[in-house]
Order: structure tokens, then sequence, then C-alpha cells
């Protein structure tokens, strides 16, 4: 029923206004009366849609932000896992690095006093050889 008085009070207040302005000026009030109320219903509509508009920008740049700091929160623990594993790999490469390091001069001195063995054992031959040859004549594997 409201909306019947409502209805009518803008039919009325548009058929007053419609004359006045009609006899203050040449325009056709009577036609332009009847669109104030689409006028209004479309500035709601405007209104709205820059509403809805304005919360689905807002909306839209909140999602951006989260996702943004949860790019960079996965980004930063990323970089951290990668540095400390570098750090990791970094330590035991070398500690690895020092034991072949310890173990290449363990084996130089191995080498060097097999070496030294193998250079007396040589003279001790060549001696053995020359007093065979000396004692005992030529000697001949053929023998």
């Amino acid at each position: 029923m409201s909306s019947k008085i409502i209805g009518a009070g803008v039919a009325w207040a548009s058929i007053v206004a419609s004359r006045l302005l009609q006899e203050a000026t040449p325009i056709d009030w009577t036609t332009l009366s009847r669109l104030l109320p689409e006028a209004v219903v479309v500035g709601f509509f405007m209104w709205f849609t820059l509403k809805r508009d304005a919360a689905w920008a807002a909306a839209a740049e909140k999602r951006e932000k989260l996702w943004s700091e949860t790019l960079e929160k996965r980004d930063e623990r990323w970089r951290t896992f990668l540095h400390e594993e570098r750090e990791r790999d970094r330590e035991s490469l070398g500690r690895s690095m020092e034991s072949t390091s310890e173990n290449l001069k363990k084996v130089a001195e191995k080498l060097a006093s097999l070496a030294a063995i193998f250079s007396q054992h040589d003279v001790a031959e060549r001696v053995f050889w020359e007093y065979a040859k000396n004692t005992w004549g030529t000697y001949s594997k053929e023998k």
C-alpha cells in the first residue's frame, strides 16, 4: 500500500512540476518529468555499480597483496634453505677436502718411503751382481 502512495506522490509531483515549468519555459516538461523516475533509477544503478566495482577492486587488491606476501614469505624461506644448504655443503666439502689432503700426504709419504726402499734394493742388487760377477764370473740366465 505504501508503494502505491509513493507512486501517486511521485506522479502528482511530476504533474505539478511539469505544469509550473511548462508555463515558465517552452520546453515540454511533461515528457521530461516522466523521465525523472527513470533518471533516479539509472542514478541508483550507476551508484550501485560503482560501489560494487569499488568493493571488487578492494577485494582484488587485498587478494593480490595477500598473494604477494605469501610469495615473498615462500621465497624468503626458500632463500634461507638454499643458504643453509650451501653452508652445510661448503662445510662438508671443506672437511672432505681436508681429509683428502691428509690422505694424499700419507700416500705421498708412503710412496716416498717405498721409493727409498726400491732405491736401496737397486743399490744392493747392483752391489750383489758386481760381487757375483767378480766372485763367480759372468752369469747367464740360460744356464
